[in-house]
């Protein structure tokens, strides 16, 4: 492992306020991937762990997140929010941007080569109401199936109000 960080651990061209790139014969555009802390990259394993602030970009899809793992080889992203050490509070959970589409979660776990995605604890806004779901899967076509849902219009994380679905 190559640790990249504000440690002072190696500094100069590998900075982690330098976006880092990553080309792979096995998704079509590039990824960039960026880190305000520091950057973990396996170099046997084709892996980058990414701390605080933390994005990764590939062609419309941008994922933020204060914790992110990254795997070349499988061009696959996980992505959580870290506990604050002082509040203990969790901070910088994940924000999912496909397209015109927005999702906060509570994790993400997504596959850049099958487009197929993983959500826990989602709240996104679709067309002039909230869609909250404990499970959300996202296939390939762009569908989205849920479990345990909820539609309201109501923009709380706890809505007073909703339908329910299942």
């Amino acid at each position: 492992f190559v640790e990249i960080g504000s440690g002072g651990q190696n500094s100069g061209a590998d900075s982690i306020n330098q976006p880092k790139k990553s080309k792979s014969s096995d998704i079509s555009a590039e990824v960039v991937y960026t880190a305000k802390d520091s950057m973990i990259i396996g170099m046997s394993n084709r892996e980058v762990f990414l701390y605080r602030d933390a994005s990764v970009k590939y062609e419309q899809i941008e994922l933020t997140a204060n914790y992110i793992e990254f795997d070349m080889v499988e061009s696959q992203v996980f992505a959580r929010g870290m506990i604050n050490d002082t509040t203990g509070k969790m901070e910088g959970t994940p924000v999912f941007k496909d397209g015109g589409q927005t999702f906060n979660a509570q994790s993400i776990k997504y596959n850049f080569k099958t487009k197929r995605g993983y959500i826990e604890a989602v709240k996104t806004d679709q067309e002039g109401g909230f869609l909250h779901s404990a499970q959300t899967r996202k296939d390939e076509f762009g569908h989205i199936h849920m479990k345990n849902g909820k539609y309201t219009t109501c923009d709380l994380d706890h809505p007073h109000f909703y339908l329910a679905l299942t």
